[in-house]
């Protein structure tokens, strides 16, 4: 009566059946009780053996079952993020170099905030969330990234003439057999000059993604659910 509502004292029939397994409470019932839930229900649930027939199912090993899963196959949707991700900056920077760094930096983003929460704040079981989490650290990052390449980029326009001349520079001492140390440290001056200047530039358009971002998880601590919060 409690799934069927058109079951009653004037309608003894009912399309709902229950069936109920009683285990003992053993380490041996827990692989059968899974093998029914992939053979069976799972199989007969996303197939649709019987069109007409819906099934579902309650039991706490189970919803660990489909946890894990569920769990499993949002981290392969990860792993081929991170690399779709990778192969994009790869398209970008034109360096493996750039790209294996990159990546570095987005895959420990995760391992040290899971340091934090596990050995700060007694946290250690990793759930959905934080795998969803994972998708949108790798949007940050990488929008980061390509804000910082971009901006260095737009460095090389502004030192375009200061560059050129110290090429045409560079060719004269050649011909007249100077030694082209001193060229090489100012070319290295002006790499920094525009590293600086990328920082300075991309660094504030990071610093107001990051913030931005951090203000909306934190507001979920205000929630009402308790699995967000």
């Amino acid at each position: 009566w409690k799934l069927d509502q058109y079951f009653g004292s004037g309608n003894l029939k009912s399309n709902v059946i229950r069936s109920f397994v009683h285990l003992r409470n053993t380490d041996a019932a827990y692989p059968f009780l899974e093998s029914f839930y992939r053979d069976f229900l799972w199989k007969n649930d996303q197939e649709k053996v019987y069109p007409a027939m819906v099934h579902t199912w309650t039991n706490n090993y189970l919803e660990e079952v489909e946890a894990k899963d569920a769990l499993n196959n949002d981290t392969l949707w990860s792993i081929g993020s991170l690399c779709f991700v990778a192969l994009m900056i790869l398209l970008k920077v034109q360096s493996v170099f750039l790209v294996f760094f990159s990546m570095l930096g987005l895959v420990l983003s995760f391992s040290v905030s899971y340091y934090w929460v596990s050995a700060h704040s007694s946290i250690e079981n990793i759930t959905l969330l934080w795998v969803g989490g994972i998708f949108v650290m790798l949007g940050i990052g990488a929008d980061d990234i390509f804000l910082m390449i971009d901006s260095f980029d737009h460095t090389k326009i502004e030192f375009q003439e200061d560059i050129n001349h110290r090429i045409v520079c560079a060719n004269a001492s050649n011909d007249d057999g100077v030694d082209n140390q001193e060229m090489k440290n100012k070319q290295l001056d002006i790499l920094g000059e525009r590293m600086k200047l990328a920082y300075s530039r991309a660094g504030s358009m990071m610093l107001v993604s990051s913030v931005t971002t951090s203000i909306c998880f934190f507001s979920n601590a205000f929630g009402v659910l308790t699995v967000v919060q």
